[in-house]
């Protein structure tokens, strides 16, 4: 028995609603050499029989569920790797999808370069207004066909995104290395994008191809509900990410990373204090925490600070102490 070019890895949670176009978009592929997996993560709709339906007419498509809900889609994932059998993985999540050609153009430059990883221009599609409003990287990229190294690509990412990474295809033995760098990741909202950088630090060869992955934003997802108390995970993500730089770049890059996690404590740090009357003692408590560990990285790293940035972290440390001052005379005066 052949092993299939893809296994194409769902994580699923209540996606009744997209679920459909999404594993349409992988049935229509115009290259057939796929398997796809799908890890329901105890959806509480009608998830579970959308799949079994569609699966009734192609063995491709196989269904997996989970005992106990993850609440992260990296472990239904791993939970998937364990039974797929491609060269590559591609991560398509619940709902977004792919275009016709997505991956026939992968193997095409796979098979050009003899890539580890093959990018595809990530389209970012917003619910609300019905458009396309913005892609990584445009398409109209100078990367487009042109190998890079791993560390180069990865720094391509760092501290922001100048290329996608989301629905990349990279090779199977790829991902022991994020296995092997677990501390560096959590059940933040952001550890998928560690785990990304990692697998593209570690691949031979990347390349940026022309296929095309829709994102869907959609105004319910936690990345955009800003105000969420996971939402404040971001910082622990950064941190994480600094410490990925620390071992395998140089002064340069730490620096920015440095600035990113600056700028960051202080602007959650504000919509913290405008929203704080709204979370529990818990919640509470956990995102001062999240606060602290980042005030604690920013302020080893000082001497690396720009004065601007510099400037940005006093006026965070003077902040947070008015505001400590205010609440202290609001609870007398109660």
């Amino acid at each position: 028995m052949t092993t299939p070019m893809f296994s194409v890895i769902m994580p699923c949670y209540n996606a009744s609603a997209y679920l459909y176009e999404a594993i349409e978009s992988v049935i229509k592929q115009s290259y057939h050499d796929w398997e796809l997996l799908i890890v329901d993560d105890k959806s509480e709709d009608d998830s579970m029989n959308i799949v079994r339906n569609l699966s009734k007419d192609d063995q491709r498509i196989k269904l997996f569920g989970l005992t106990t809900h993850s609440g992260n889609p990296r472990k239904p994932r791993e939970y998937a790797m364990k039974y797929a059998t491609g060269d590559f993985f591609v991560f398509l999540d619940a709902d977004d999808s792919i275009e016709i050609d997505y991956l026939k153009k992968f193997v095409e430059c796979i098979e050009e370069t003899n890539a580890s990883v093959a990018l595809p221009i990530m389209q970012n599609y917003d619910e609300m207004e019905k458009k396309i409003i913005g892609s990584l990287p445009s398409q109209n990229s100078v990367l487009k066909n042109i190998p890079m190294s791993g560390p180069d690509a990865c720094l391509l990412t760092i501290p922001n995104y100048r290329i996608g990474c989301g629905g990349m295809a990279f090779h199977r033995n790829l991902y022991a290395f994020v296995r092997e760098e677990n501390s560096l990741l959590s059940d933040e909202i952001i550890s998928d994008e560690i785990a990304e950088r990692i697998i593209l630090f570690h691949a031979s060869i990347v390349v940026q191809t022309d296929a095309i992955y829709k994102y869907i934003q959609r105004a319910q997802s936690i990345t955009h509900r800003k105000t969420e108390p996971k939402y404040y995970s971001l910082l622990l993500g950064n941190i994480h990410l600094l410490d990925f730089v620390k071992n395998n770049y140089d002064e340069s890059v730490k620096k920015q990373c440095v600035k990113k996690i600056a700028a960051n404590m202080i602007s959650l740090y504000k919509v913290y204090i405008q929203n704080k009357s709204k979370y529990s003692y818990k919640e509470c408590k956990h995102i001062s925490h999240i606060f602290a560990t980042a005030y604690n990285v920013v302020h080893s790293e000082y001497s690396i600070l720009s004065p601007t940035y510099k400037i940005w972290y006093f006026n965070f440390v003077s902040f947070k102490l008015i505001c400590i001052i205010l609440n202290f005379i609001k609870r007398r005066k109660e």
